[in-house]
């Protein structure tokens, strides 16, 4: 009985320590932050900066990856973005204003091997524009963003995933025409929640 015991032991501790996402694969998938996200948002400029607004949105974020080597994916994602800021403080001669967002950039996700779940952390960086209608006007800016985030992959199919993140980003938009150095600032955090197919063996 013992030493049953020590044999399904140590099964379930190699298991543990070498399941891993091998080398080879294609990941494919999708997320969104199902409009989970806590923002808040600075007007800047080269002398000074102010707390102005308050912003809600709903994100789309599809993604392709190849893993490199053992573990580590490499690949480009999409954010597909839609808005609604709130603006305080007199900082804006509007109240509100709606705002479509599309950013894209390199990501890098690195798993932590397990025995049936895979744990991750992710990083990337980010670059696109912004459109937004206020006052039946419209406008249009450049966007950086970078984010980082952890989050787990849990099995629901040999070759599928339920692909959960919670995570920072931070968004410095540059309005077209901006002088002294005027950026918005965009920071905050979001939980996404997705799928993640894995193509190859």
């Amino acid at each position: 009985m013992k030493k049953f015991l020590l044999l399904s032991l140590a099964l379930v501790v190699s298991n543990v320590l070498f399941a891993q996402l091998p080398k080879g694969l294609v990941v494919v998938g999708g997320s969104s932050n199902l409009g989970l996200s806590f923002t808040s948002t600075q007007m800047k400029d080269d002398d000074d900066s102010a707390d102005v607004s308050k912003e809600s949105n709903i994100t789309f974020a599809p993604m392709v990856g190849y893993t490199i080597m053992d573990n580590l994916a490499l690949g480009l994602v999409v954010n597909i973005e839609s808005g609604k800021t709130t603006y305080e403080d007199g900082m804006s001669e509007v109240e509100e204003e709606t705002s479509s967002k599309f950013v894209a950039g390199p990501f890098a996700r690195y798993y932590f091997p397990t025995g049936g779940v895979y744990p991750f952390v992710q990083g990337a960086v980010l670059f696109g524009s912004m459109k937004e209608t206020y006052d039946d006007a419209e406008g249009k800016s450049g966007l950086m963003r970078y984010g980082v985030a952890l989050g787990i992959d849990v099995p629901v199919s040999p070759k599928s995933f339920l692909d959960v993140t919670v995570g920072y980003d931070s968004t410095s938009i540059k309005p077209d025409g901006a002088e002294n150095g005027f950026k918005i600032v965009n920071s905050g955090i979001g939980v996404n929640v997705g799928f993640i197919l894995v193509v190859g063996k």
